[in-house]
């Protein structure tokens, strides 16, 4: 006997919405695309973390430059000591690995002098994602080419200099999933979101 053509149908949509069920997209948060950018930032092999600043330190001839400078500890609790999701706080620098960049090019740390650095680059400093502004960019060197997306937030509580807090990669959809996570924050994270748009 040959199933009738309801039946048929009605299997065939319960496992539409079985099947759909189970793959279903996690729920979308701010604590989700932190916790998206922190495991990129944990898995070293990935690219870089920067701490960037434009115009502070350039480069002998004059010509502007971007400094960037190796983040190494991140965590996302605020100027408060709690958990915040829209706060990214930079808790660690590491002066050793320093690059400089001007006009889409990169500069090791040997290969131009440095001046001394001002004191703005102190830490902790709190990145507030509903503030930020996020910028995608691309960088070369002598042997390839990086994808990169900035948050830019103002250091030392407000009151101090622009800066970027910056992740950059040699892959193009991961550069896209960070742009989206950073993208992400900041809307969530705007004090004008709660009208939903």
């Amino acid at each position: 006997m040959k199933p009738s053509r309801y039946l048929t149908f009605l299997c065939a949509s319960v496992m539409v919405a079985f099947t759909g069920s189970v793959h279903a997209q996690p729920t979308q948060t701010a604590q989700g695309a932190q916790d998206f950018l922190r495991a990129f930032f944990e898995n070293r092999s990935t690219g870089g973390r920067w701490l960037a600043t434009t115009g502070l330190v350039p480069l002998d001839d004059g010509s502007p430059a971007t400094l960037l400078i190796g983040v190494t500890a991140m965590d996302t609790i605020d100027g408060a000591g709690k958990s915040n999701p829209c706060v990214t706080t930079i808790r660690g620098l590491d002066f050793a690995k320093i690059v400089l960049e001007s006009n889409g090019a990169f500069y090791n740390r040997g290969e131009t002098p440095l001046p001394m650095f001002p004191g703005v680059f102190t830490t902790p400093q709190h990145l507030e994602w509903g503030k930020a502004a996020i910028v995608r960019g691309i960088g070369t060197n002598s042997t390839s080419t990086s994808h990169y997306v900035s948050a830019t937030f103002r250091m030392n509580g407000q009151s101090g200099p622009n800066a970027a807090f910056r992740l950059s990669t040699f892959e193009v959809d991961m550069a896209d999933r960070i742009e989206y996570a950073m993208k992400f924050l900041k809307m969530s994270c705007d004090a004008s979101a709660e009208t939903g748009f």
